[in-house]
């Protein structure tokens, strides 16, 4: 491979995903355009995710395993072994639409090589029916908290990711952490053409859990407390918004576990959270759920 004319190194972890793998692979090999690399990330799989990988007898693709360090630890490490300008993602149960490397390889061209976050737009696809992901530039621009762009329609030159990397401790939206990092710091570009596809399926829809929303509440937290996250500057009331979708869940699905006290303790921290309010409708969801729960 003539790495003068590598423009694009892409990055897909893969974890136990053997039934999938397939797909996303040839999404890759079907692009308009050659000039890429194609690093699959095993994540210590236990099926057969290895096997599937180095059965493509094509010099672009390049496997690689280790053991398991999760979503964030194996994408970082393809961006290690990435030797292209530009590295983009592609999660290993979706596929890019052909022309999406030739839709970015363009712009990149017409702005001589920008050193910048730039991404697509895409659909997603749940039970066969496809529908389009909606992002407004400006909303994402302007950090409009939850406008993040999905990680199979990002392109980020290398400059940025020797800098910038995903943040291993971070279980849950690392991606949306690791964006919002960049651009407080570089330019953010959006190109209106769907170019990929986010498949809905039973093997990776997060099931809601009390760790989960644990989680995304230590993802959430710093980066409203980060000055080096564009979440950081985010209006106050944008920033309750995303704390209340947060406490609301985990607080009921505390109450689904029977720890009650636990439920009430999380849900009143919205009474504290500014913009400072008493009367809140998600509190008062939360103390029906309970008294709903002691009368039957």
């Amino acid at each position: 491979m003539d790495k003068t004319n590598l423009l694009f190194s892409i990055v897909i972890p893969a974890y136990n995903r053997a039934k999938f793998l397939p797909r996303a692979i040839n999404s890759v090999l079907k692009q308009d355009v050659s000039n890429w690399e194609l690093i699959i990330v095993d994540d210590g799989s236990t099926d057969e995710t290895g096997k599937i990988a180095k059965q493509y007898n094509d010099r672009r693709i390049k496997y690689v395993y280790q053991e398991n360090k999760g979503e964030a630890g194996a994408r970082n490490t393809g961006i290690k072994n990435a030797k292209a300008t530009y590295i983009c993602f592609l999660d290993s149960d979706d596929e890019y639409l052909e022309h999406h490397l030739k839709i970015l390889q363009t712009y990149i061209l017409e702005y001589n090589y920008p050193v910048f976050y730039i991404h697509t737009l895409g659909y997603k696809n749940k039970n066969g029916q496809s529908f389009k992901s909606v992002l407004d530039e400006n909303k994402f621009n302007n950090i409009n908290i939850g406008e993040n762009p999905e990680v199979n329609c990002v392109c980020i030159h290398r400059k940025i990711l020797e800098k910038h990397k995903f943040n291993e401790t971070f279980k849950m939206h690392p991606d949306a952490e690791l964006w919002a990092r960049i651009a407080k710091e570089y330019p953010i570009k959006t190109i209106p053409e769907y170019t990929a596809i986010t498949y809905i399926h039973e093997n990776n829809i997060s099931k809601g859990s009390v760790s989960m929303y644990y989680e995304m509440l230590k993802t959430y937290n710093h980066m409203f407390n980060d000055p080096g996250s564009i979440h950081y500057y985010l209006p106050k009331a944008k920033k309750k918004d995303r704390y209340e979708y947060i406490y609301f869940n985990l607080s009921r699905m505390l109450v689904k576990n029977g720890q009650i006290l636990k439920a009430l303790l999380n849900i009143s921290k919205l009474i504290t959270i500014p913009p400072l309010s008493l009367y809140n409708k998600k509190i008062i969801s939360i103390c029906k759920m309970i008294v709903r729960g002691y009368i039957k």
